[in-house]
């Protein structure tokens, strides 16, 4: 899979060529469309999508805001992981078993001035997980 910036348009695409890119590219779109479900301005980032048999491309816009290094002491992060949980209890069904992001950490969360943006949906699992995976 290969990830580009396309400045002139303000996007990131993803493109990939094989089974295992192209599934991962379709875990993104679905999680994309749960998320944006789930958050109270239905926030979406997804601009377009292509899937064909042996192809499979995904444009998103970019989220501004800020990153943090997930490799900071806790001292230094728990601000931002407060904002993620708080964010999560906001937006996740509470239900026993519930949608999963799938590699959610602070690698994949942008800072923006509305708070906390979960991105990089390449593992979201729909079936459900224990709550709180």
């Amino acid at each position: 899979m290969a990830i580009i910036y396309i400045s002139t348009l303000d996007i990131y695409r993803k493109v990939s060529y094989t089974k295992l890119g192209c599934d991962r590219i379709e875990s993104e779109y679905q999680g994309i469309h749960w998320y944006s479900s789930c958050t109270s301005e239905h926030f979406n980032y997804l601009k377009k999508y292509w899937y064909y048999q042996n192809y499979s491309r995904i444009d998103l816009f970019k989220i501004h805001g800020k990153q943090i290094d997930y490799n900071l002491k806790l001292s230094k992060s728990q601000y931002y992981l407060n904002l993620c949980i708080d964010h999560y209890l906001d937006i996740w069904p509470s239900e026993k078993k519930a949608s999963c992001h799938g590699d959610l950490t602070l690698d994949n969360v942008i800072f923006s001035p509305q708070g906390a943006v979960f991105f990089d949906w390449e593992h979201f699992y729909d079936k459900g997980e224990v709550w709180g995976f």
